[in-house]
């Protein structure tokens, strides 16, 4: 439903970023006319790659970011799978990417993980017969967390956002620091 009131935007006037040196993860704010989000992405795996994705206008998030699923390598599943963490995972919802050899044990652990019969790994390294949407669908999806995660703030952004190495511990401090340095400027009543 439509409101009558005004929606708060913060209009981004000076670069604000935030880098954690332990992963050297980056975000970086600059002013711009509209909201848009850029991230670059380096998995350092020969399955995956470099890849970046852009968001230049939000009336596309719709059909070019929310349909990119989440993912993961399958190390990182490993040892869900060896303390039965993986209940009633979904191959179809989920992108799988297979960064190394797989054990024939680890396959039979997949299979009943997944509930699958048969289970295989394609040529492009991807986990059963998935199909991706766009070849950089890893990077929009990091973009579509980023703006999640951006939006725990409360308030639109006028300004573009580039993130290099996003993740949700990184985009939530960015959150916070973006957040506090609205509060400070509004109970100083800096005009926007």
């Amino acid at each position: 439903v439509e409101q009558n009131e005004r929606r708060c935007e913060y209009v981004v006037t000076e670069i604000i970023s935030y880098r954690d040196e332990e992963t050297g993860s980056e975000i970086t704010l600059i002013p711009s006319d509209t909201f848009q989000v850029t991230t670059m992405v380096d998995f350092q795996t020969k399955v995956l790659g470099t890849q970046n994705a852009s968001l230049d206008n939000i009336t596309d998030f719709k059909n070019e970011i929310a349909p990119a699923r989440t993912f993961s390598f399958l190390h990182e599943l490993e040892m869900l799978l060896e303390n039965g963490l993986i209940k009633g995972g979904d191959l179809n919802n989920a992108i799988v990417y297979v960064d190394k050899p797989i054990s024939k044990e680890t396959m039979e652990r997949l299979k009943v993980a997944f509930n699958k019969d048969s289970i295989s790994v394609k040529a492009n390294g991807i986990l059963d017969n998935l199909t991706l949407h766009t070849p950089n669908e890893a990077a929009r999806h990091k973009l579509l967390d980023v703006i999640g995660d951006l939006s725990l703030i409360g308030t639109r952004i006028q300004g573009k956002v580039i993130a290099n190495k996003p993740g949700h511990f990184v985009n939530t401090q960015f959150a916070k620091k973006i957040a506090k340095i609205i509060k400070m400027e509004r109970r100083n009543n800096v005009p926007r």
